[in-house]
């Protein structure tokens, strides 16, 4: 015998029959014989263990249902029930002992068609349900997911209330269809009236709104010449379906062929009125969907961008509902579960991440739950033992008073880890490097607090790390406050920019060559003893004053430049000649009687003497810009670069260089001044090239309104921001000439003749990642 439960409470007594029991605690009684209080649901349950309905019970109780339910096991009390207790809807396990699901789902197509029908059970798998509810069957919940019942009873519940309550609306409208006839005339919706066969018998005027038919048109049609051939094989199949069912209808959302070609989305319910005399057919009643569905489907689109840009974040997203279960995850998050989405919606957090993590997290957890957003570092363990370094955040997701929710943002710092661990091997290695140059370094903060001092520094000195290191510099060296040094060192805090210079400490007695390179924490400093070098230098003078006194009185200054150009490129060059040929000869004759210090005393004297004669030469050049023999003409660029390439072409070789020269104007203007800029900058250019990598060369312009730019950019060493001004000053130079030979004077004339022409010239480069200098010229140069 059955036995009634209700709200999760069995109330039947021995020898009580179905229907005359009253609601437990909390629910709505029933009225007199087999009725109801209106909303109180009536659900038949096909069960036989205990556990599982009360279960079952108190998921349709937290999902707030108000019902009175009857539970049954076998054939019998199911078919007494669904007579007595006529339910609203019947939930049953798939296996029983004495009875099965199966069963039951074919009595209830045979006896109640219309009554909702769900299967709950643990053993069902998906492919079979389909199968079901290919036939009729209502939905299906899995009992480690019944939460999930309680809305699906309501959209059953709801979807048979709207299919009676349209099947009453149309039964009504067929019943008074001469009453109606004017009013169905005029309406907005296809009706129709067609044989079983699918002949059409009667089509309303909304027929031609809608489809572009006229009515004689439309009724030498049949369904298989409107629907489209991907919905035909459903629509038929419905169709089929109550053709032996007088009074039942079947709901279609179908593609139907407008008169154009083109295809009208429309949907709408065909009942089977064959069992009416009056109307023999089977009716449809059809609307126009296509609005709807082109926003449904830009509806979908905006999910479809949605995901994609969430997919394509970096980070791993979720969110989790209030009882922890996951209603979103993006591509990132399944990735790094090794799961599809099928498994991962609606799984619990504590499932999916396993005890141990679930444990860890549990604090930040609540705490997202009362509303306070979480953020914090932590190495995040998959189930399966699988880490990752992450920085974690949990955002609430606030409705009112109330929390629905939480996001969860996981970012991969792995590597950010790793760059650390790198950067902390960097800064040993870098102090291994500082520990093994030859020139004393140190480095003070901001307050000139002495944060590095490395072993040269102490033997130059003489001063111990241990006296030194975080103390202040000028504390330390207060006989040093005032001095050259001071000085330095506060202009390069202040403007930013490195300095370079010598000065002499009389404490110990010493000269010192020094750069300092500000930074954002502080300065740092590198400095050698330069005392023998500055004793060097000052006997050196004195062996030159001859020299000296003789080369100004070569240099009288002429007003005339012809007459200083003359005197520079002969009268100042002959002296230079014969001194370096007369120490060459000094050093042949005497060579065995002159120590190697006087051998290195002519070297100087020779090398000083060659490289004063190249800048002469670079003076001259100098003093000559601006006038030229030149005539204004029509210069074609590219030829101007090949002729130069051509001249470079052997070095090219050497060193496996890759120049690209692309399109280049023809311009108005002075030949032989702007070769020696090209020639400048391509010099520049395979000479400052990066050890042991090819230069790669790049020239090219772009025109703009009164000027063209060209640039010419390189893959070489680069040049510092500080620099960028002092490259272009005369005899300024970054590099020693054992490093790259030159005089410091090839961009200072190149940037006077630019200006020259009317143009500007400058750089953009970083150290270590090649160069591009710039200059314009104008499209009407200077006569």
């Amino acid at each position: 015998m059955p036995k009634i439960l209700t709200k999760g409470k069995p109330v039947k007594k021995p020898g009580e029959r179905p229907g005359d029991e009253q609601g437990g605690k909390g629910d709505r009684s029933r009225t007199a014989g087999n009725q109801v209080a209106p909303g109180v649901v009536k659900i038949l349950m096909i069960e036989n263990n205990p556990v599982d309905v009360e279960f079952t019970q108190n998921e349709l109780k937290k999902g707030g249902m108000s019902y009175i339910s009857e539970v049954v096991q076998n054939e019998n009390d199911y078919r007494l029930a669904i007579s007595n207790f006529v339910p609203d809807i019947i939930l049953s396990d798939f296996a029983l002992p004495k009875f099965d699901g199966d069963t039951a789902f074919k009595i209830r197509n045979q006896l109640i068609p219309d009554t909702p029908f769900i299967f709950i059970s643990g053993t069902i798998g998906e492919e079979k349900s389909v199968g079901y509810m290919k036939d009729g069957l209502t939905d299906y919940v899995l009992k480690d997911k019944l939460y999930t019942l309680a809305i699906k009873v309501r959209r059953a519940l709801d979807d048979v209330a709207e299919r009676r309550e349209k099947r009453k609306v149309e039964d009504e409208l067929i019943r008074s269809e001469m009453r109606f006839r004017a009013l169905i005339e005029k309406s907005t919706e296809m009706k129709t009236l067609s044989s079983p066969d699918g002949k059409f018998l009667y089509a309303s005027p909304s027929v031609t709104t809608t489809l572009g038919y006229t009515i004689d048109e439309f009724l030498h049609k049949s369904i298989v010449d409107l629907v489209h051939d991907d919905d035909m094989p459903a629509f038929l199949n419905k169709r089929e379906g109550i053709i032996h069912a007088p009074g039942n209808s079947v709901f279609n959302e179908v593609r139907l062929r407008h008169k154009n070609g083109s295809w009208i989305w429309c949907e709408g319910f065909t009942t089977n009125m064959l069992h009416e005399p009056a109307i023999n057919a089977m009716v449809s009643n059809f609307i126009d969907i296509s609005d709807r569905k082109l926003i449904l489907e830009r509806i979908a689109e905006s999910e479809r961008f949605i995901k994609t840009i969430t997919d394509s974040l970096p980070a791993m997203i979720s969110y989790w509902d209030a009882g922890l279960h996951c209603l979103f995850a993006n591509q990132p998050y399944m990735d790094w579960f090794e799961k599809p989405s099928s498994e991962i919606l609606g799984i619990s957090m504590s499932e999916l991440w396993g005890k141990r993590e679930f444990d860890l997290q549990e604090n930040h957890i609540r705490q997202v739950l009362e509303g306070e957003a979480q953020r914090f570092e932590h190495t995040f363990h998959r189930a399966d033992g699988k880490a990752i370094d992450s920085d974690t955040q949990y955002l609430p997701d606030k409705q009112g008073d109330s929390v629905k929710g939480f996001y969860s943002l996981i970012y991969d710092v792995t590597e950010v880890k790793m760059a650390e661990l790198a950067s902390i091997q960097a800064l040993e290695e870098r102090n291994t490097i500082l520990e093994s140059i030859d020139d004393a370094f140190f480095a003070v903060d901001k307050d000139w607090v002495v944060t590095y001092w490395n072993n040269t520094a102490e033997e130059v000195l003489g001063t111990p790390k241990a006296a030194i290191i975080n103390k202040n510099l000028w504390e330390v060296f207060a006989t040093a406050v005032g001095s050259q040094s001071y000085k330095c060192y506060h202009e390069a805090i202040q403007t930013q920019r490195a300095v370079h210079f010598e000065d002499f400490y009389p404490p110990l007695n010493k000269w010192y060559e020094i750069s300092a390179y500000p930074s954002a924490a502080g300065l740092s400093v590198y400095f050698k003893d330069i005392t023998e070098r500055k004793a060097a230098e000052a006997r050196m003078k004195e062996l030159n004053e001859n020299l000296t006194r003789r080369t100004k009185d070569l240099a009288v200054s002429n007003a005339e430049l012809e007459q200083f150009a003359y005197v520079a490129s002969h009268d100042l060059q002959e002296p230079l000649r014969m001194v370096t040929s007369f120490l060459t000869q000094l050093e042949r004759k005497y060579g065995d009687i002159i120590d190697d210090k006087g051998r290195q005393y002519i070297h100087f004297a020779v090398d000083g003497a060659k490289r004063m004669r190249q800048i002469i030469l670079d003076l001259l050049d100098f003093s000559r810009v601006g006038r030229t023999d030149d005539d204004l003409e029509t210069l074609n660029f590219n030829k101007l670069v090949d002729e130069l390439l051509a001249l470079y072409r052997r070095q090219i070789d050497e060193l496996q260089a890759v120049v690209v020269s692309e399109k280049l104007p023809t311009l108005q203007t002075y030949k032989t001044p702007v070769r020696q800029v090209f020639q400048n900058l391509i010099s520049n250019s395979l000479k400052y090239h990066k050890p042991g990598s090819a230069p790669v060369i790049k020239i090219s312009s772009v025109e703009t309104k009164t000027n063209f730019q060209f640039s010419v950019t390189d893959n070489g060493i680069g040049i510092a921001p500080e620099y960028f001004d002092k490259i272009f000053v005369i005899f300024q130079r970054l590099h020693n000439k054992d490093e790259y030979s030159g005089t410091g004077m090839g961009l200072a004339i190149a940037k006077k003749i630019i200006e020259n022409l009317g143009g500007k010239i400058w750089i953009e480069s970083a150290e270590g990642e090649g160069s591009t200098f710039y200059f314009t010229l104008p499209k009407s140069s200077r006569t």
